[in-house]
Protein backbone atom coordinates (compact mmCIF):
# COMPACT_ATOMS: atom_id res chain seq x y z
CA UNK A 1 0.00 0.00 0.00
CA UNK A 2 2.77 2.46 0.88
CA UNK A 3 4.38 1.84 -2.52
CA UNK A 4 1.15 2.94 -4.23
CA UNK A 5 1.04 6.16 -2.22
CA UNK A 6 4.74 6.82 -2.85
CA UNK A 7 4.10 6.56 -6.60
CA UNK A 8 2.10 9.79 -6.28
CA UNK A 9 5.34 11.67 -5.72
CA UNK A 10 7.67 10.50 -8.50
CA UNK A 11 5.82 8.51 -11.18
CA UNK A 12 4.17 9.29 -14.51
CA UNK A 13 1.87 7.60 -17.03
CA UNK A 14 0.07 4.36 -16.07
CA UNK A 15 1.89 3.84 -12.71
CA UNK A 16 0.88 7.36 -11.64
CA UNK A 17 -2.70 6.90 -12.85
CA UNK A 18 -2.90 3.60 -10.93
CA UNK A 19 -1.67 5.33 -7.78
CA UNK A 20 -4.23 8.14 -8.13
CA UNK A 21 -7.08 5.65 -8.70
CA UNK A 22 -5.88 3.52 -5.75
CA UNK A 23 -5.79 6.61 -3.52
CA UNK A 24 -9.28 7.76 -4.57
CA UNK A 25 -10.58 4.26 -3.76
CA UNK A 26 -8.73 4.30 -0.44
CA UNK A 27 -10.53 7.55 0.43
CA UNK A 28 -13.90 5.94 -0.40
CA UNK A 29 -14.81 7.96 -3.46
CA UNK A 30 -17.57 6.14 -5.33
CA UNK A 31 -17.31 4.25 -8.62
CA UNK A 32 -13.59 4.95 -9.21
CA UNK A 33 -12.58 3.62 -12.62
CA UNK A 34 -9.10 3.76 -14.14
CA UNK A 35 -9.62 3.76 -17.90
CA UNK A 36 -6.17 2.43 -18.74
CA UNK A 37 -7.46 0.41 -21.70
CA UNK A 38 -9.25 3.40 -23.26
CA UNK A 39 -6.73 6.10 -24.16
CA UNK A 40 -9.50 8.12 -25.85
CA UNK A 41 -11.18 9.03 -22.59
CA UNK A 42 -10.39 10.55 -19.21
CA UNK A 43 -7.67 8.72 -17.27
CA UNK A 44 -9.94 8.17 -14.26
CA UNK A 45 -13.60 8.76 -13.46
CA UNK A 46 -15.41 8.72 -10.13
CA UNK A 47 -18.63 9.94 -8.58
CA UNK A 48 -18.99 12.47 -5.78
CA UNK A 49 -22.31 13.74 -4.47
CA UNK A 50 -24.17 12.75 -7.70
CA UNK A 51 -21.52 14.44 -9.85
CA UNK A 52 -19.47 12.51 -12.39
CA UNK A 53 -15.84 13.55 -12.20
CA UNK A 54 -13.45 13.15 -15.14
CA UNK A 55 -9.78 13.22 -14.21
CA UNK A 56 -6.77 13.95 -16.37
CA UNK A 57 -3.51 12.88 -14.68
CA UNK A 58 -0.10 14.18 -15.72
CA UNK A 59 3.37 13.36 -14.45
CA UNK A 60 5.96 15.79 -15.75
CA UNK A 61 9.48 17.09 -15.10
CA UNK A 62 8.15 20.64 -15.50
CA UNK A 63 4.86 22.47 -14.88
CA UNK A 64 1.44 21.15 -15.87
CA UNK A 65 0.45 22.91 -19.07
CA UNK A 66 -2.64 23.99 -20.98
CA UNK A 67 -2.47 21.04 -23.39
CA UNK A 68 -3.57 18.63 -20.66
CA UNK A 69 -6.26 21.05 -19.50
CA UNK A 70 -7.55 21.27 -23.08
CA UNK A 71 -7.45 17.48 -23.31
CA UNK A 72 -9.59 17.36 -20.16
CA UNK A 73 -11.97 19.88 -21.72
CA UNK A 74 -12.37 17.51 -24.66
CA UNK A 75 -13.27 14.61 -22.35
CA UNK A 76 -15.80 16.76 -20.48
CA UNK A 77 -17.32 17.97 -23.75
CA UNK A 78 -17.62 14.38 -25.01
CA UNK A 79 -19.28 13.38 -21.74
CA UNK A 80 -21.78 16.23 -22.05
CA UNK A 81 -22.55 15.20 -25.64
CA UNK A 82 -23.45 11.67 -24.45
CA UNK A 83 -26.46 13.29 -22.80
CA UNK A 84 -26.46 10.88 -19.85
CA UNK A 85 -26.03 13.58 -17.20
CA UNK A 86 -26.95 17.21 -16.85
CA UNK A 87 -23.81 19.26 -17.68
CA UNK A 88 -23.97 20.74 -14.16
CA UNK A 89 -23.35 17.20 -12.85
CA UNK A 90 -20.04 16.79 -14.69
CA UNK A 91 -16.77 18.11 -13.26
CA UNK A 92 -13.25 18.11 -14.66
CA UNK A 93 -10.23 17.55 -12.40
CA UNK A 94 -6.60 18.00 -13.40
CA UNK A 95 -4.15 16.14 -11.17
CA UNK A 96 -0.47 16.88 -11.79
CA UNK A 97 2.77 15.42 -10.50
CA UNK A 98 4.90 18.44 -11.44
CA UNK A 99 8.72 18.59 -11.32
CA UNK A 100 8.51 14.92 -10.37
CA UNK A 101 12.29 14.46 -10.23
CA UNK A 102 12.59 17.11 -7.49
CA UNK A 103 11.90 16.64 -3.78
CA UNK A 104 8.19 17.50 -3.39
CA UNK A 105 8.89 20.12 -0.74
CA UNK A 106 11.19 22.02 -3.13
CA UNK A 107 8.99 22.01 -6.24
CA UNK A 108 8.11 25.20 -8.04
CA UNK A 109 4.67 26.40 -9.18
CA UNK A 110 2.76 23.35 -10.48
CA UNK A 111 1.01 25.13 -13.38
CA UNK A 112 1.94 27.35 -16.27
CA UNK A 113 0.19 30.70 -16.59
CA UNK A 114 -1.89 29.39 -19.51
CA UNK A 115 -2.87 26.22 -17.63
CA UNK A 116 -4.20 28.40 -14.80
CA UNK A 117 -6.14 30.58 -17.24
CA UNK A 118 -7.81 27.58 -18.90
CA UNK A 119 -8.53 25.82 -15.59
CA UNK A 120 -10.33 28.94 -14.39
CA UNK A 121 -12.14 29.40 -17.71
CA UNK A 122 -13.57 25.89 -17.67
CA UNK A 123 -14.19 25.90 -13.90
CA UNK A 124 -12.05 22.78 -13.53
CA UNK A 125 -10.44 21.87 -10.25
CA UNK A 126 -6.88 20.83 -9.77
CA UNK A 127 -4.68 18.97 -7.33
CA UNK A 128 -1.02 18.21 -7.14
CA UNK A 129 -0.15 14.62 -6.35
CA UNK A 130 1.89 15.94 -3.41
CA UNK A 131 -1.27 17.52 -1.96
CA UNK A 132 -3.10 14.21 -2.49
CA UNK A 133 -0.21 12.37 -0.80
CA UNK A 134 -0.32 14.68 2.24
CA UNK A 135 -4.08 14.21 2.62
CA UNK A 136 -3.89 10.41 2.39
CA UNK A 137 -1.01 10.43 4.90
CA UNK A 138 -3.21 12.32 7.39
CA UNK A 139 -5.97 9.73 6.88
CA UNK A 140 -3.50 6.86 7.24
CA UNK A 141 -2.10 8.43 10.44
CA UNK A 142 -5.62 8.79 11.90
CA UNK A 143 -5.48 12.61 11.88
CA UNK A 144 -8.25 13.01 9.28
CA UNK A 145 -11.29 10.89 8.47
CA UNK A 146 -12.12 9.89 4.90
CA UNK A 147 -15.27 12.03 4.74
CA UNK A 148 -13.34 15.22 5.53
CA UNK A 149 -10.50 14.13 3.25
CA UNK A 150 -12.95 13.77 0.35
CA UNK A 151 -14.37 17.24 1.07
CA UNK A 152 -10.89 18.80 1.10
CA UNK A 153 -9.96 17.10 -2.17
CA UNK A 154 -13.29 18.04 -3.74
CA UNK A 155 -12.50 21.71 -3.16
CA UNK A 156 -9.21 21.27 -4.99
CA UNK A 157 -6.17 23.46 -4.61
CA UNK A 158 -6.41 27.20 -5.06
CA UNK A 159 -5.33 28.44 -8.47
CA UNK A 160 -3.26 31.56 -7.88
Amino acid sequence: MYDMFERLLYRTDIPLEEAVAFTLNYLDFQNVIHHKENRDYADITFDYDKIKVLVEVEGTTKQGDKDKVLQLEGWVKAEIEKGEKDPAQIQGFFIVNHFRETNPENREDPLTKHAKTFLKHYHFRFLTTYFLFKIVKQVNDGKLDTKNARQILWEGEKIE
